[in-house]
């Protein structure tokens, strides 16, 4: 299946940059892209497509996977302040719980503007469920641990079903664990050409030891679901199939009068359109030249002099990397922060979303589905 979606790309020189650097939008939780995952903070995020590397070690006996639904919460209000992301999840423990614990070293994040993903295991979703799990052959000896865990893969796979409403996850037929080695990237999402109505979640199992990474993390992710399916964009099989042709890309713009994503065109009432159109319009020149730019060292100086100009408009300096990757930031970062002060562009970012009641709700109930979780209700 060939999965795809808009750029999401997570650049460790970028973050190795920028350590340190971050914007906390009166926000009790300002995550670091320091790094990327290979920072101290060990945060998000993602990009669209796994690619699959091939070793010649012969794997172990495939394990029995049994896996189980997940729990359904319950209607109990654990956060009536509505601001108690942080401090439920502060209470999680590790998915990993302590086992296998050696980091693989036949993988590892390459720096470049890619995810360079080893599939372990690829599960079908229906619903609160995962089963059918398809073990990856011909994986080194060190990834078996991981891809034998599947009480581990499954426990990452109840908590994003228990946090996010069964309804705003519908689209997501595929869940697959996967890792390119301690640190790089931690999850991603996309769709398949060959269905678009089949999203894909994609989760690095060793990295998966830090639940707020995680969580944090997941919320990016499902931003990335909010503001780019169907409902949102309209899909464009020739920008999709010719991603980094600009020709396309270009022709494609002419008959596009909203904003144009790697996806497609926006429709007119989205939430990337309606964000593109507040924050991004001016900016977005400067950051097409950057964008542009092939050679990854390069890219990533120049991204980095992007941020450094711009950085009081984002609340991360991933948030930089595209309108996006934006709006995904701001969208966890509106779940973890209390309601912003002030009138900064990053503030504004955040209470983007205060705008819309059906949005407001949701965090409400996502926040206190984290709540529930961390209780063990």
């Amino acid at each position: 299946m060939t999965v795809t979606s808009s750029k999401k790309k997570l650049l460790i020189l970028l973050a190795g940059v920028l350590a340190g650097m971050f914007f906390g939008a009166a926000c009790s939780f300002a995550p670091m892209l320091a790094t990327g995952r290979v920072s101290t903070r060990t945060i998000p995020v993602v990009s669209t497509s796994t690619r699959t590397s091939t070793f010649t070690h012969t794997p172990s006996p495939s394990p029995t996977l049994t896996p189980t639904p997940t729990s359904t919460p319950t209607t109990q209000n654990a956060c009536p302040s509505g601001n108690c992301a942080y401090a439920c999840v502060s209470k999680l423990r590790s998915f990993l719980n302590g086992q296998p614990l050696i980091p693989p070293s036949s993988v590892y994040p390459h720096p470049s503007r890619k995810p360079n993903m080893t599939t372990l295991v690829t599960y079908r979703v229906d619903g609160d469920r995962i089963s059918s799990p398809v073990l990856a052959p011909n994986l080194a000896s060190d990834l078996l641990p991981y891809q034998a865990d599947s009480s581990a893969q499954q426990r990452i796979w109840n908590f994003f079903a228990y946090i996010i409403p069964a309804a705003q996850r519908s689209r997501i037929k595929t869940f697959v664990v996967a890792t390119d080695g301690s640190g790089g990237f931690l999850a991603s999402i996309g769709f398949s050409t060959a269905d678009l109505s089949n999203w894909q979640l994609t989760v690095d199992i060793v990295d998966s030891v830090d639940p707020t990474n995680m969580t944090y993390t997941m919320l990016h992710e499902f931003g990335h679901l909010l503001t780019l399916n169907d409902s949102q964009l309209a899909p464009d099989v020739q920008v999709l199939s010719h991603p980094n042709d600009p020709k396309v890309y270009a022709t494609q713009a002419a008959t596009c009068s909203h904003y144009l994503s790697e996806d497609g065109c926006s429709k007119p009432d989205s939430y990337i359109n309606a964000f593109y159109q507040k924050f991004w319009v001016d900016l977005f020149p400067a950051w097409e030249k950057v964008d542009a730019i092939t050679d990854p060292l390069a890219y990533n100086r120049q991204l980095a002099l992007f941020y450094y100009a711009h950085q009081d408009q984002f609340v991360t300096p991933y948030s930089s990397t595209s309108p996006e990757e934006d709006i995904a930031e701001s969208w966890a970062h509106f779940i973890f922060d209390v309601k912003p002060n002030g009138n900064s562009i990053a503030r504004q970012k955040l209470l983007f979303f205060y705008n819309f009641p059906d949005l407001v709700s949701l965090r409400s109930q996502i926040v206190n589905n984290i709540c529930l979780y961390s209780q063990g209700k």
